[in-house]
């Protein structure tokens, strides 16, 4: 691995290099007369070609490995490269050393003067610091002519001219996620948190500018990746799915659309995920696949044993692991025994660590003699993460994904995340369980050609008795998640966006709505994904995609725009927000959150009451700092004060998240400056606003 004083170094070299060889000098020049900035509004015309059947593949390379490689194996070709940009500074930290993909690009090309000048300081990135947000925008740089000098690897090396090669390059960000924003931006709705639907979403919109763009370029092969799913922490599920999504708009555009995402030889979740997801063989694959069939492989099984998961002859057991991959207690320290100290701390220190909770990686099971290899799930800790259940779904499931990679079959796993990392889980042991089985079914789904044999191994007998409960109920329920009760899909349909699109826009979500009376809620996210763009094209006669705004004759009623429909809301809106409503219906109970002065502390007791006894879930306020709770706020000095109530304030953002709608306690119409902002937060966000007393 090198180090940041290297990579400086390095790209030290590469423009010191630009700047002495005319050839690349030269290029420059060029370079810049061919740049185009793309704002986010921009949609250029272009045509598709009846030639073009396009291929979607995923490689362990880096980006410009991939382009060097695809355009030896297709010369001629027209070849861009999607750069993961830092939306407020050319290059990211190349001058700094750092050793994300943009300075990779940077320190192995001439993109970075094309990229650091007046020009794009004033247009791209002013853009993005005026706007302010760790979201980023659609806008892009599309630069032509950008020539490849160097190897590429971690230390890129110079190339003689006869290999360098000539790409363009696509400079575009992607929703910045991170728990702590850079400092050049507030946090995402005042925290990094950003649900799957609304993420989906923006990917949607981002893919669709870049691809159109590109294609108005006239790309022939694209280099894309995992895009924002390194440091910016985008989850790849929700990224290649959108990607998947989008591409099926572009079947006779491009060559080749390939998913370039380096793995090295400890492996890469990112890249096990695209290569699930999208690694098809062309355009009319990927839309016979948009809704997998729902069907398990025969010969796959589960099982539930009261044993310890290190005893089971399998291809591969699972050890609860530590982010730092280190010897732990429990069933990681017999692990570790077993296999031998020395050998498998020696394997565990070749990951890059800490890794991420959900992550799973492989070693060697070495002195242990009932298994091949054993595979390390890092489940979250409750204790630090109370809501952490998809990251134990994933810590299962990945693990799932490592065991067919390496074509093993068998697999024991204990309860993750079942003992001291429950937190305050009610029974941890019963949440494990399900998390496990509902990781084994969606795999079976997944990959029902793929046979696995999986024991789930309860230790204790306090453990067996509680993971049996769960088990069985489970095995027998009809749905991967938990049993959904007597609704059909209509009742996502039920909340609706507080905007839309153009005034047909609603009469089709009602339309749509009552399609789906009596259909079963059994249905994932991109299963509503791929029902709205069969009915909107059913509907209206044309494909859904961002620029198709048709007009509907059932559908006027009078009125500007009366008749007329908006690919871009459902893409951009309607899907994300008819995903979150399913999410919402399989919850089962509707959930409110109470907002409001806590100075009514006796307002809100009586209305959580009433609310509970009505059939909702109700949030309320933790501590009521205008009428109680004087022992938490008395002797507490002014910065942890402040500190105090912003956390609280971010918190109850969070709570208005998890909400179906709101309810304000407005006691004698009174309504302050803090709950004013929530209303509008709770607006933004489609949330539905109640009151105590009307307004």
């Amino acid at each position: 691995m090198s180090t940041s004083d290297e990579r400086i170094a390095v790209f030290q070299d590469t423009m010191n290099w630009i700047d002495s060889d005319p050839d690349l000098s030269a290029s420059i020049s060029a370079a810049k007369k061919n740049t185009t900035v793309f704002y986010e509004d921009d949609y250029p015309a272009f045509n598709a070609s009846d030639t073009k059947d396009m291929l979607i593949t995923v490689s362990g390379d880096r980006s410009y490995q991939a382009a060097m490689r695809l355009y030896k194996e297709s010369p001629g070709s027209k070849i861009a490269v999607m750069n993961f940009a830092n939306a407020f500074h050319a290059g990211g930290g190349v001058t700094k050393g750092s050793s994300a993909q943009e300075e990779s690009l940077c320190r192995t090309s001439t993109l970075y003067p094309l990229l650091y000048r007046r020009t794009l300081r004033d247009t791209f990135y002013k853009h993005h610091h005026d706007l302010n947000t760790p979201k980023a925008t659609d806008s892009l740089i599309y630069t032509e002519g950008v020539i490849i000098c160097k190897t590429d690897e971690d230390l890129p090396k110079r190339m003689p001219k006869e290999d360098w090669i000539t790409v363009d390059v696509i400079t575009i960000a992607a929703p910045d996620l991170r728990d702590k924003s850079n400092k050049h931006a507030p946090l995402v709705n005042g925290g990094t948190y950003m649900n799957n639907a609304e993420l989906f979403g923006y990917h949607v919109k981002r893919a669709m500018h870049m691809l159109t763009c590109a294609a108005a370029k006239g790309a022939d092969i694209l280099v894309l990746g995992a895009f924002g799913c390194g440091a910016f922490q985008n989850d790849p599920e929700v990224v290649a799915r959108a990607y998947k999504t989008v591409l099926q708009e572009f079947p006779k555009v491009f060559k080749q659309v390939e998913f370039a995402i380096y793995r090295p030889a400890s492996g890469s979740k990112n890249y096990d995920v695209f290569r699930r997801i999208l690694d098809t063989h062309n355009m009319e694959e990927v839309s016979k696949e948009v809704v997998p069939e729902k069907r398990k492989a025969p010969s796959s099984k589960i099982e539930l044993l009261h044993a310890s998961c290190a005893d089971q002859t399998v291809d591969a057991v699972v050890n609860a692991a530590n982010d730092g991959l280190w010897a732990g207690g429990g069933i990681c320290g017999v692990i570790f025994k077993k296999a031998g100290m020395r050998e498998l701390t020696e394997a565990c220190e070749k990951y890059d660590t800490p890794l991420k909770d959900g992550d799973a990686v492989i070693t060697p099971a070495f002195k242990m003699k009932n298994a091949k290899a054993i595979i390390h799930a890092v489940g979250p800790n409750f204790g630090v993460t109370p809501t952490a259940f998809e990251e134990l779904f994933r810590a299962y499931y990945n693990s799932l994904l490592v065991l067919k990679d390496n074509g093993y079959h068998s697999i024991s796993f204990p309860l993750i995340s079942s003992s001291i990392f429950g937190g305050n889980l009610e029974n941890p042991v019963a949440e494990s369980t399900k998390q496990c089985v509902r990781a084994y079914k969606r795999f079976a789904e997944d990959f029902p050609d793929y046979e696995i044999d999986v024991k789930l191994c309860a230790f204790g007998s306090s453990e067996m008795e509680k993971a049996k409960k769960q088990f069985d109920e489970q095995i027998k329920s009809p749905s991967d998640e938990t049993k959904i009760s007597e609704k059909d899909l209509s009742i996502i349909f039920e909340r609706k966006p507080t905007q839309w699109g153009l005034r047909g826009d609603p009469y089709l979500w009602e339309e749509m709505k009552d399609h789906c009376v009596g259909e079963s809620l059994d249905i994932d996210d991109y299963g509503i994904a791929a029902f709205v763009g069969e009915y909107f094209e059913k509907a209206t006669g044309k494909a859904l995609s961002f620029d198709t705004d048709v007009y509907v004759e059932r559908f006027a009623h009078g009125g500007m725009s009366s008749g007329s429909v908006s690919g871009s809301f459902w893409l951009s809106k309607g899907i994300p927000f008819l995903i979150e409503n399913l999410r919402r219906a399989k919850a089962g109970y509707p959930v409110i959150t109470l907002c409001g002065s806590t100075r009514f502390k006796d307002a809100f007791i009586e209305a959580q009451k009433r609310l509970t006894l009505e059939g909702n879930i109700v949030i309320s306020v933790g501590l009521f700092g205008h009428s109680g709770d004087e022992e938490v706020w008395d002797g507490m000095d002014e910065g942890t004060f402040s500190k105090t109530k912003k956390m609280l304030d971010d918190m109850h953002r969070r709570k208005i998240d998890m909400a179906d709608e709101i309810y304000v306690i407005n006691v004698g119409g009174y309504i302050g400056e803090s709950t004013r902002y929530e209303i509008e937060y709770a607006k933004m966000h489609d949330k539905r606003v109640r009151y105590l007393e009307e307004q």
